[in-house]
């Protein structure tokens, strides 16, 4: 839309703030199908936008973007628009992620933005009714209402159902919000007594304790979730294992950026309450003898990245780079306790003592910066000084010239002989005449790739059937390997790409959303040794990734199953 200079001068065009909203449509779909998720952005334009996180149980795939121009009461609007396609996976509750865009060197990001996903036939295992209460819940919860980016905040976490929770070890939430972390990487977990949740009893009860870490300031909802295995007995008189995504209720939480005024130069970005300590040995050394210098910082508080120490100056001493030793000192990993060592030499007699270490730390409770300083640690040291650039004693300046020190003197040459050799002409060697054929050449391939390439995007069928192959031949290569055959994980997840991705050509649908039933519902059939290898190979992937079945894996028989597979559907 084109406007005349006058109308411009008239009416002028304000654009509004920029901010980026989505849009979910349906909010609650059955397994098998997809919802749209439309991202506006408006106050401008943008060429693209990028996910915070990357769901586990959902497929999201960009379908369209384009950009609007709007005049709206005199304002003009300007806006992009990014359409996406969500799949789920499998049945839950679920968050789709919330996406971000840069402009102008401000960052501006959407909202998550729930999900349910029935089962297949439009049921729904987490229904919370009456009748039917959620076969399992996830519930955390924290004191914590108000940190600081950096400080520590312990997190309880509790995880009930009925019937069979997984096998082995007990799959850990995750955090499903972005700029938090947990201070352990697997919580410590452990069983109590049955819990009744309104008119629900559950009689599997799990509590993990942990704490977490805020990295960036703003306000957030912190969620957590998790996939579990359930085998709730009052559903069905034989009950069947479900897997289930669980999502706990959001908790707010406001995050506060460290301030700027007062901030110590050394200041290293360490929050929490600490102590410091130092000791050395030996304090009686020898000019160039090594000194152990060990500095103990302890109390609440993430130290894991805390650098060592450092003091304002090491004049006088060659220093080394220290090594560090970590201690937790409770299961949530909230407070902890770290010792530095490090190799100072000492390179002057005239040192009677080590020099003061400084450590600077942001302190929530009194909100304020804090310095710890090291007493002067006194010691000895004798002998000579080091020289700060020691070279090699050269001879006495009157030392006498004898035969073997005085150089040869060499006679001048009535030929010079021959002075270097005549190379052939360049037009004359092989090598420069190769150059002008290598552009031909290179030509010659660049346009066979691009023949090549026109040919596969005019025959998506040949291209997929090209993908197809080339997936197979590597994934099996790597699940002959016994690197792959000693993870139960690994090699599983390898036999059921292999198998998506042929099973998802030969019935033309796309591999993300293949499953057993899917296959089934599609009129495809195997032969019945086929069909029952299969099935085979589904249940031992459920087994093996969400059960943790420690049962011993044959290997061997199960790519004997999967190579019968592959043939039949070939």
């Amino acid at each position: 839309m084109k406007l005349s200079p006058l109308f411009l001068f008239l009416f002028p065009l304000n654009l509004v703030a920029a901010t980026l909203t989505g849009t979910l449509k349906p909010s609650a779909v059955n397994l098998g199908n997809s919802a749209i998720l439309t991202l506006r952005y408006e106050g401008g334009t943008t060429s693209t936008v990028q996910q915070t996180t990357t769901p586990k149980n959902l497929a999201l795939t960009l379908v369209s973007s384009g950009e609007e121009i709007s005049l709206v009461n005199g304002q003009k609007k300007i806006s992009s628009t990014f359409t996406y396609k969500v799949t789920p996976r499998v049945a839950g509750r679920f968050f789709v992620p919330a996406f971000k865009t840069n402009v102008n060197g401000k960052e501006i990001q959407s909202d998550p933005l729930p999900l349910t996903v029935f089962n297949s036939d439009g049921s729904d295992l987490l229904k919370n009714t009456d009748t039917q209460p959620p076969s399992a819940l996830l519930r955390v919860s924290t004191p914590a209402k108000r940190v600081y980016v950096g400080e520590v905040f312990p997190v309880a976490m509790e995880l009930l159902g009925r019937g069979l929770l997984g096998g082995g070890q007990l799959p850990v939430p995750q955090v499903a919000t972005e700029g938090v972390r947990f201070t352990r990487i697997r919580p410590n977990y452990r069983s109590t007594r049955g819990r009744s949740i309104g008119s629900a009893y559950y009689p599997i009860a799990f509590l993990f304790d942990t704490g977490a870490i805020a990295m960036k300031p703003g306000k957030m909802n912190l969620t957590f979730e998790l996939d579990v295995i359930v085998q709730d007995a009052r559903r069905s008189v034989f009950p069947e294992r479900q897997k289930l995504h669980l999502t706990s209720e959001p908790i707010e939480l406001e995050v506060i950026a460290l301030p700027k005024e007062n901030r110590p130069a050394n200041f290293n970005g360490s929050v929490g309450q600490y102590l410091m300590s130092a000791s050395a040995k030996p304090t009686r050394v020898k000019v160039g003898d090594p000194i152990e210098l060990s500095i103990t910082l302890s109390g609440q508080g993430a130290l894991d990245n805390a650098p060592s120490p450092e003091a304002d100056t090491w004049d006088n001493f060659k220093t080394y780079p220290a090594t560090s030793q970590i201690q937790y000192t409770d299961i949530r990993h909230l407070n902890s306790r770290k010792t530095f060592q490090r190799m100072i030499i000492p390179t002057s007699p005239t040192l009677t003592q080590l020099p003061t270490l400084k450590f600077s730390y942001f302190d929530p409770r009194k909100e304020q910066y804090v310095t710890l300083t090291t007493p002067p640690i006194p010691i000895e040291v004798t002998g000579s000084a080091i020289p700060a650039n020691p070279t090699e004693p050269s001879s006495a300046p009157n030392e006498p010239q004898t035969a073997e020190n005085t150089p040869n003197i060499r006679t001048i040459k009535s030929a010079p002989g021959q002075l270097a050799e005549i190379q052939p002409p360049l037009i004359a060697r092989p090598w420069f005449l190769a150059i002008p054929a290598t552009g031909l050449f290179a030509f010659l391939a660049a346009f066979a790739f691009r023949k090549r390439v026109e040919y596969l995007k005019n025959n998506p069928d040949v291209a997929r059937k090209l993908h197809v192959e080339r997936i197979t031949r590597k994934t099996m290569r790597s699940l002959n390997s016994p690197e792959t055959q000693n993870d139960p994980n690994a090699f599983f997840a390898g036999v059921q790409l292999i198998l998506r991705e042929n099973i998802g050509i030969t019935i033309d649908r796309p591999a993300e959303g293949i499953t057993l039933k899917t296959m089934k519902d599609s009129g495809l059939s195997l032969p019945n040794e086929s069909q029952k290898s299969l099935e085979k190979l589904f249940e031992q992937d459920e087994l093996v990734r969400f059960a943790n079945s420690p049962e011993q894996m044959d290997t061997q028989r199960v790519l004997k199953e999967l190579n019968r597979v592959l043939r039949d559907l070939r």
